[in-house]
């Protein structure tokens, strides 16, 4: 992905997460409410500690665009649902 098309106070480091992965934490946690799944249910349908998953909806750590899709499916969602508008 070309860092050009960020505002650079959008730009994270390549292994820092950035305001985009926060969005996606936020969006995730939503959906995952909404689907009436604990953290717990979640992380373990995708085969991630419940801690990672945390950290994912907090936006700490990044999401790997399989694992993505692999969330999606799970929240019986798109996965374009989990990303922000502005992406």
């Amino acid at each position: 992905m070309s860092n050009l098309l960020l505002p650079a106070a959008d730009q994270p480091s390549s292994r820092s997460p950035g305001d985009i992965d926060r969005q996606i934490g936020r969006l995730l946690r939503a959906r995952r409410h909404a689907a009436g799944l604990s953290l717990c249910d979640l992380a373990a349908a995708i085969g991630v500690s419940y801690q990672q998953m945390q950290k994912y909806e907090a936006g700490a750590n990044r999401i790997a665009a399989s694992r993505l899709v692999s969330i999606a499916s799970h929240l019986r969602t798109a996965p374009a649902d989990l990303l922000p508008a502005s992406v």
